[in-house]
């Protein structure tokens, strides 16, 4: 098993977003759905490889919309994240199932649901710092595809002020 790791300059929580899905996807998690706040994409039936979105900014197909959302399911599991931009770059709802979030009817920003087995860690909440500053990602390309990622703050006078940190495992 390998580990991937990335560490960049981030300035907003789109931008964070955007590479944490990008290096799931190169780390053998798939899109199973995704919408970038506008049109629904239900890819469940022939799961999405790479990242979906065009970019972090605003914009058809893009991840920096208000409501845009994913849902990435770890490579031969059921386990799964969801991620839905709010109304700023800031405010992120960051969701975890451990059956699978297929109950609900998705659409553009209705997100899909999970009422027996899903844990909501943040509900359209700020999530990041204005200036997130550097952004650290590690992700494993086999089993147990855990991953983490976290922000050391860029804008504030203590560089261990306003931590975020992910954490999954799938066992």
């Amino acid at each position: 098993m390998a580990t991937i790791v990335s560490n960049t300059f981030e300035m907003s929580g789109s931008g964070a977003i955007y590479k944490l899905l990008s290096m799931l996807c190169s780390s053998s998690w798939r899109i199973f759905a995704w919408s970038d706040g506008t049109i629904y994409h239900n890819t469940s039936a022939d799961p999405v490889t790479s990242n979906s979105f065009g970019s972090a900014g605003s914009g058809t197909d893009n991840l920096g919309n208000t409501n845009a959302w994913f849902r990435v399911v770890c490579s031969g599991s059921t386990r799964e994240w969801l991620f839905q931009r709010g109304a700023s770059e800031v405010a992120w709802t960051v969701a975890r199932s451990r059956v699978g979030f297929l109950q609900g009817t998705p659409n553009s920003s209705s997100l899909p649901t999970d009422t027996t087995s899903s844990i909501t860690l943040v509900s359209n909440a700020t999530t990041f710092d204005a200036a997130i500053g550097s952004w650290n990602i590690s992700s494993e390309t086999a089993h147990p595809f855990g991953w983490t990622a976290f922000a050391i703050s860029g804008s504030t006078g203590s560089p261990f002020l306003n931590i975020s940190l992910i954490v999954s495992k799938t066992t």
